[in-house]
Parts: C-alpha cells; structure tokens; sequence
C-alpha cells in the first residue's frame, strides 16, 4: 500500500466484500441459525385457556417448532401456559392479584402441522 488511506480502503471493501458473501450463503441456507435442527416442523394449536377465579376464558391460536412427529399435549399445555396464558391472565388481573400457573387449565382443542 502507498499509504495508510489505501490501506483502509482495502480493508473496507473485503470487510463489505465478507459480509455479501456471509449474506448470500445464508439466504441460500448454507449457513443455518445455531440450535435449530434441519427436521424441524411449525405446528399450530386452536385452544381455550381458563383460570380458576377469572371469569374470562381464553380463546387462541399457538405456533411452535418441533421435530417432526407425534404431539405431546402435556408439554405443549405447559408451553403454552408458560408462554402465553399465564401473561394474558396477568394482563387481565393488574398488579394486586397475583396469577400462579398452577391455577390456569389448557385444553387442546385442534393441533396439525402449519401449512401456511
């Protein structure tokens, strides 16, 4: 390099040039998001949420990724519970009421693999 801008320069075009390159072998799915298998499927879940002393019910849709096979209901309760539900019911309370989990019944009411 003549000089310390030259250099530079050089240094942000292969910089640029890495960066298009890392872009394009994601799109094309040679580089994947670590921790998310190839097998993967996206279900989805129609269910009703109710709580023991709130008596509003729930009433909603849940995605999630899983391998590919039968559906555990008792985990995807809990997921949904966990994820979902236990907010909602948090939200519809307000600070003085405290929600328990334990408190909140899940019903599956359809689950398939999400085609949309």
């Amino acid at each position: 390099y003549n000089s310390v801008s030259q250099q530079k320069q050089c240094q942000k075009i292969s910089l640029k040039n890495k960066l298009n390159v890392f872009t394009f072998l994601f799109h094309v799915g040679l580089i994947l998001k670590p921790n998310i298998p190839l097998n993967m499927t996206t279900y989805i879940a129609q269910y009703k949420a109710q709580h023991c002393t709130i008596l509003i019910e729930e009433h909603s849709c849940f995605t999630w990724r899983q391998e590919s096979g039968a559906i555990d209901n008792e985990l995807l309760r809990g997921k949904i519970k966990r994820e979902v539900s236990s907010h909602f019911f948090k939200l519809l309370a307000g600070k003085d009421y405290p929600i328990c989990a334990d408190d909140i019944s899940i019903e599956i009411l359809k689950a398939e693999p999400f085609k949309g």
